[in-house]
């Protein structure tokens, strides 16, 4: 009985290109005792992955990299007079720097982080005027960004008291200029069903068209009347 031998039970290919057979040639160099045979039979199986990828003779590097294959394939553990530096593991498959999550102790999410950073540009304004129009803004923008998160266009009094809770501490706030700062964003109106492009409401077309239409059967009865006579 011949043996069952599948691909899924074998080890796993490195590089695809080259097939099992030179993966299996690599791994047996390493069988060999004698370090300067070693290196000569590298090169045989060097010169072979070269046949096998013909189509980059070309390119630039092109030996170096079949150095840095043949040294992949065994898994770094060649030891030959390699013509090239040889490389580590570390330095072909470094591993990516951990970039750590911003953490921040933020309690309104719906006007998002950034919102804490519009508020060195305000300290940077000597103008009280510029001052007031940027609050403002920043006024409006929460709004927006509420609207956004919630669905709904909170009031200005929540909108002014939650400002007041983001920068008490870092802006001097005049609460008579939050107040009577212009907030209200004009909703957009939505489209009714009976509103048509051409401001005609379909009741006023229907009634147009019947308009016309029984006056233009009374014409038509009046040129039969004037035959028969």
């Amino acid at each position: 009985m011949i043996p069952e031998d599948y691909n899924s039970d074998r080890e796993k290919l490195l590089f695809p290109e080259y097939g099992r057979h030179i993966q299996n040639m690599v791994k047996g160099l390493s069988t060999i005792e004698d370090k300067e045979e070693r290196t000569r039979q590298a090169y045989v199986v060097i010169d072979v992955m070269g046949n096998l990828n013909s189509h980059l003779r070309d390119t630039h590097d092109f030996k170096h990299k079949l150095w840095d294959h043949i040294f992949i394939l065994s898994e770094f553990k060649l030891d030959v007079f390699s013509p090239f530096t040889i490389p580590t593991e570390e330095e072909l498959f470094p591993s990516p720097q951990k970039i750590e999550y911003p953490k921040a102790n933020f309690g309104y999410k719906q006007y998002g982080i950034n919102i804490r950073r519009v508020i060195s540009i305000i300290k940077e304004k000597e103008s009280s005027e510029v001052k007031d129009e940027l609050i403002a803004d920043i006024l409006k923008f929460m709004k927006f960004k509420s609207y956004e998160y919630n669905q709904e266009f909170p009031s200005n009094e929540v909108v002014i008291s939650h400002f007041k809770a983001f920068y008490r501490d870092e802006i001097e706030i005049d609460d008579n200029i939050l107040a009577s700062a212009k907030i209200d964003i004009k909703r957009k109106p939505t489209n009714s069903h009976t509103q048509r492009r051409d401001g005609v409401r379909p009741q006023q077309r229907s009634t147009s068209s019947y308009g016309a239409s029984s006056s233009t059967s009374n014409r038509s009865e009046e040129r039969r009347v004037g035959k028969e006579c």
